[in-house]
């Protein structure tokens, strides 16, 4: 992670899409300061699911 952050430090802010269901995933990100901003949508895996919005802002 602090790669991709050093690749993209000329953003403000980044974002990534975590599946809904994935608490490991969400919890990795919420360590690094990704905080949901309320997008939600839904994704064909061969069964839909939900994938939610996760964004950082840098200052």
């Amino acid at each position: 992670m602090n790669e991709a952050f050093s690749r993209l430090e000329e953003y403000n802010t980044v974002f990534v899409w975590v599946l809904e269901k994935n608490e490991r995933a969400i919890s990795f990100y919420r360590k690094y300061g990704f905080e949901f901003d309320g997008r939600k949508k839904q994704w064909n895996l061969g069964t839909p699911v939900s994938i939610v919005r996760m964004i950082k802002k840098r200052k």
